[in-house]
């Protein structure tokens, strides 16, 4: 069997932290398969169902989305919050991070 190019270990690691699918495959260099396949492995070997944030479900539709005219975010991301309709934000950037604070 030929050497595995990346470290089951480290991506076993990972899913039972609860790390996101976009994160894990960014963090090992691993395709949405490969990451699959390392679920499957993990949760017959560990007898236990592992959630993998962003892996499935939700495919193809964006909740949050940068367009020509604004930040978009949908009425359903939304209604799993705090907030409500016309409210006011105060807008921060924090590194790779857009902060939004009701005002």
């Amino acid at each position: 069997m030929a050497d595995k190019k990346y470290d089951e270990e480290n991506v076993f690691e990972l899913i039972k932290q609860g790390v996101s699918a976009k994160e894990i495959e960014k963090q090992t260099k691993i395709s949405r398969t490969i990451l699959k396949n390392c679920i499957i492995k993990i949760s017959y070997e560990d007898s236990t169902f592992y959630k993998v944030p962003g892996l499935i479900g939700g495919a193809g539709k964006k909740t949050i989305g940068y367009t020509k005219t604004g930040l978009k975010i949908s009425v359903t991301k939304m209604k799993k919050s705090d907030f409500n309709v016309d409210d006011e934000f105060d807008l921060k950037f924090e590194d790779d991070k857009i902060v939004l604070t009701k005002v």
